[in-house]
């Protein structure tokens, strides 16, 4: 399919959008007609973009982020309701102002908040981003900003050209018969053991860097160019030292971009069901939805990359998450109001980060090894535009 017709959805997905966000449709036959333009929209551009990329790895990266364009759609115009006088932005002195009210700037802002995943300086913004212009002090200068960002986007090029480099597991550690831990425990070796922590971990850190080099150079061309400043361009993750719990790992460390639109759906869902909020059901329900959006969404990772259907396991280990936040949220109660003995706060916290890398390490095969086995059937695809290591490998 021709570039052409890609730039040409996108750009009917964004007019209807900003259509609909400018006029401030209420609920009515207008709004729902909008919101199933922009679901066939979608579905067009990932139709689209698959059949003119052929790199599985960038597919793998750019078809969950039309969903997730959508899911912030989504949540702007029929769950959060929002609308031009929603945009402000906080000043140091604490005052809002509104801003500009022409055309093209109402069009400008529209398309910044929708692609403001984060909805950073806004009224909805997440609440575990470290700055933000809301809290613009705790917030580096722009020179510290850049030379930090420059040498994050080094760092991390080199990281993914290696990763892109280095060959794929063996073929035998990541059968479908391994991908199941509980259901043959007796045939685990130690050694197999720590292949798959080693493979969880690595699957991890591949995500990291990935995610951490297209951040790392929006946010410094942003920021050079003065389309932003620093305080609008937080860091995507929190700290690895907070990861304790199943709740805190995804809900502090990891980063937080689907963390409106699918909690979002989780409050509308549970409203639906009509739960009093602020119970037990509400945060389950809440806490099981915001998962299955999030499962929904990254379905597409495996599609970019080509994973068989009947092999594809995103859906799968986002479904399974919740659960095991539940059982932890259990297990600190029964902890905390029903056994005499406490362990100091440093074991407790080993004790998580064990329970945590454990519980991973059980669940992550699931996607992981389905997509290792794709990967390692044929050439991979490239990450990076030029390989650095082949460059020294080739004047070696």
């Amino acid at each position: 399919m021709a570039p052409g017709t890609l730039v040409l959805f996108l750009f009917v997905f964004e007019a209807i959008f900003v259509a609909t966000f400018v006029l401030t449709l209420p609920r009515t036959l207008g709004q729902f007609v909008s919101v199933v333009l922009l679901t066939v929209m979608t579905f067009c551009l990932q139709q689209a973009f698959s059949s003119w990329c052929q790199n599985g790895s960038i597919k793998a990266l750019a078809l969950p982020f039309l969903f997730m364009q959508l899911g912030s759609a989504l949540d702007l115009l029929f769950l959060s309701h929002a609308s031009p006088k929603d945009l402000r932005h906080a000043h140091r002195d604490g005052t809002d102002r509104l801003l500009s009210w022409s055309a093209v700037g109402q069009i400008r802002k529209a398309l910044v908040l929708l692609w403001n995943w984060r909805r950073i300086g806004t009224k909805w913004e997440v609440k575990t981003i470290p700055w933000s212009p809301i809290n613009a002090k705790a917030a580096p200068s722009r020179g510290e900003f850049l030379r930090g960002r420059l040498l994050t986007f080094l760092v991390a090029y080199l990281l993914m050209d290696l990763i892109t480099f280095m060959p794929p597991p063996d073929a035998q550690l990541i059968t479908v018969q391994k991908q199941a831990l509980f259901s043959r425990l007796s045939e685990l070796s130690p050694e197999e053991l720590i292949s798959r922590v080693m493979l969880t971990c690595a699957t991890g850190f591949s995500a990291f860097v990935q995610i951490t080099l297209l951040h790392s150079a929006v946010s410094f061309a942003a920021v050079a160019i003065g389309l932003g400043k620093p305080a609008e361009y937080p860091p995507m993750f929190g700290s690895f030292l907070e990861s304790y719990t199943l709740r805190r790992f995804w809900g502090i460390t990891w980063q937080q971009t689907l963390r409106r639109s699918t909690t979002q759906a989780g409050h509308f869902t549970s409203q639906l069901l009509q739960l009093q909020f602020g119970t037990t059901l509400y945060s389950l329900v809440l806490l099981v939805t915001a998962f299955q959006v999030s499962a929904v969404i990254h379905i597409f990772t495996d599609v970019g990359l080509g994973v068989l259907a009947s092999e594809r396991g995103a859906y799968w280990f986002f479904t399974i998450q919740p659960f095991g936040i539940i059982f932890e949220t259990a297990a600190k109660a029964i902890y905390h109001r029903h056994l005499p003995l406490k362990l100091n706060p440093v074991a407790e916290s080993v004790l998580g980060y064990t329970w945590v890398l454990a519980f991973l390490t059980w669940s992550a095969p699931t996607w992981a090894y389905p997509i290792m086995r794709q990967v390692g059937k044929g050439d991979r695809d490239p990450m990076v535009p030029l390989s650095v290591i082949q460059w020294i490998l080739s004047r070696s």
